[in-house]
């Protein structure tokens, strides 16, 4: 699972994902509401 920081969403992993998913891995983005740490996890967590 690939988590976006401050700042930017979770585009910003398009090229490591593409490249991953071409090589057959599962890769999950979940979007990063940024409301604190633990608001942030259980979303992340969803």
């Amino acid at each position: 699972m690939f988590v976006h920081g401050a700042f930017v969403d979770p585009t910003s992993w398009d090229g490591v994902v593409a490249d991953l998913r071409g090589r057959g891995y599962t890769v999950v983005i979940p979007d990063n509401p940024l409301r604190g740490p633990a608001y942030d996890a259980a979303a992340a967590d969803s």
